[in-house]
């Protein structure tokens, strides 16, 4: 083994360790999960971390290791995680459904109000050069 791969192995043993629970749900989900994980790119060595939830701008893993978000949902978690204003908006919308794949008002007020704070152009059309617009999630 050369030293780089002593490093390596040494690092892994001591991750693992240090997340026992994520070592047994990554079991359970080897026979319930394609890949034993929600997305491809979770398959990792020497294990997936199982997160448990989020507060702000740190997300914790099942066996309670705290970390810093750097991730961030893609940037569609930006505002940190449980932000009370996100978490009051969720909860007064999901009454009234949480994905229709097709267009809704809200999603006008959205981009109108992103367009609005961002002074980027929305609309366009299939005919012409197309112009940034927005597509907010519905």
């Amino acid at each position: 083994m050369t030293p780089l791969e002593e490093i390596i192995t040494e690092q892994e043993q001591i991750f693992t360790q240090r997340q026992p629970e994520s070592r047994r749900l990554a079991g359970l989900a080897a026979g319930a999960l394609a890949g034993g994980v929600t997305s491809s790119w979770q398959i990792t060595r020497p294990q997936p971390v199982w997160l448990s939830h989020g507060q702000g701008s740190r997300i914790y893993d099942v066996d309670g290791n705290e970390y810093v978000d750097l991730h961030g949902g893609y940037g569609a978690g930006l505002a940190g995680h449980g932000h009370p204003a996100i978490v009051e908006a969720v909860r007064s919308q999901v009454g009234f459904g949480t994905h229709f794949a097709q267009p809704t008002r809200t999603a006008i007020a959205v981009a109108e109000e992103l367009t609005r704070r961002f002074g980027l152009p929305s609309g366009g059309s299939p005919t012409r050069v197309p112009r940034p617009r927005w597509t907010p999630c519905t």
